[in-house]
């Protein structure tokens, strides 16, 4: 409804019709190219709705060059995981895959490890803890109560 009463307002002024959503040429009804941007095609992971393509489109057809763009930068924080991918939005991710790499494979190993090189240390940790207990009740404590209490 909206949109038909936009259209009959602008043919009643002489006005070509605004653009409607699935036109495929909207820098058409562009008088310019305009010099800002302002979108919401954000959500919670930033590039799920859309935005990359749409911001690729409004660079090459909608914006004058050096045109502002709100908001102008977002952080997207990842992590590794095992995955393989295909497409993501549009875009074809899939060369990622020739990235992908499994521990254990081609006779490769991924360890996580701790080397004491002083055994002095293994005795400060046991008088700390000793220190701790000084005017506790006896019973079963964990190291996690020594850590957390002020020392």
């Amino acid at each position: 409804q909206h949109a038909a009463a936009m259209a009959a307002a602008a043919a009643a002024a002489g006005q070509p019709s605004p653009p409607q959503l699935g036109d495929d040429d909207v820098a058409a009804w562009l008088p310019c190219q305009a010099s800002l941007l302002v979108t919401d095609l954000l959500d919670h992971g930033v590039l799920g709705r859309g935005l990359l393509p749409a911001l690729d489109y409004a660079a090459d057809h909608l914006l004058a060059p050096g045109a502002a763009v709100v908001p102008a930068q977002a952080d997207v924080y990842a992590c590794l995981l095992e995955l393989r991918v295909g497409e993501v939005s549009g875009f074809d991710l899939s060369a990622l895959n020739a990235y992908w790499w499994h521990p254990g494979a081609g006779g490769e190993r991924l360890e996580l490890g701790h080397r004491a090189t002083d055994r002095a240390i293994f005795a400060r940790g046991a008088l700390q803890a000793a220190q701790w207990l000084v005017g506790r009740a006896a019973g079963h404590w964990r190291l996690e109560d020594v850590l957390a209490s002020p020392r």
